[in-house]
């Protein structure tokens, strides 16, 4: 348990674990049966039963986090995502490939094109779904909040990503920190910002 000052409201906030004793182990196999007799369906309500049992085990000043999140949430969330991305891009690159043929130029710019947006809407993603969990949490009755832009975010994770890979990984803590960063300082509860002070010195050795 750590004690931090809080500046805005004037008090430590203690940040504890209550669920020591709880049998994960069971609940990971019950929702891992259900996903297997469900064709995978019920992955997104074990997904929500799990967060509401993590999040209900953390405290702040002795009071827990609450997850409202639902199955139903992100289901339709993933239905929307395939709908809207998926499909259409594995159209365009069947069309390109029926069009000018499996080994045409237009077929390679249209599949590395295609590469490069995924991995744009990879960091998208993740804050999006970051943004989703902040929302669905609560604390004191408190919402949180991600109040940034994820179209920003995607684009620092895309070319960070690329020095990245040039840098052989060794870059590698440096984007994890910034990347976190631009998370935290975006991140509020209420009115109450929060802040990143992490250093890449600290983490690269």
């Amino acid at each position: 348990m750590n004690d931090q000052p809080n500046s805005h409201l004037g008090q430590p906030l203690d940040i504890d674990w209550a669920g020591k004793g709880t049998n994960y182990i069971g609940l990971g196999f019950k929702v891992f049966f259900l996903k297997i007799i469900t064709l995978f369906i019920y992955h997104f309500w074990g997904k929500t039963e799990v967060r509401k049992k993590l999040w209900n085990h953390v405290r702040l000043n002795n009071e827990p986090l609450e997850y409202t999140g639902t199955g139903m949430e992100l289901f339709l969330g993933f239905l929307i995502t395939m709908l809207v991305v998926f499909v259409p891009a594995i159209l365009a690159i069947m069309g390109l490939a029926f069009i000018f043929g499996p080994e045409s130029k237009e077929y390679i710019i249209g599949f590395v094109c295609l590469y490069v947006g995924f991995l744009y809407l990879i960091g998208v993603a993740v804050y999006s779904a970051h943004k989703y969990r902040l929302s669905r949490t609560q604390w004191r009755g408190i919402r949180g909040s991600l109040n940034g832009s994820k179209w920003k975010y995607g684009w620092v994770m895309f070319w960070t990503t690329i020095v990245v890979i040039f840098s052989l990984g060794l870059a590698a803590p440096w984007q994890s920190i910034k990347l976190q960063k631009i998370l935290t300082d975006d991140t509020h509860f209420g009115e109450t910002p929060m802040s990143f002070n992490g250093k890449t010195s600290d983490i690269f050795k």
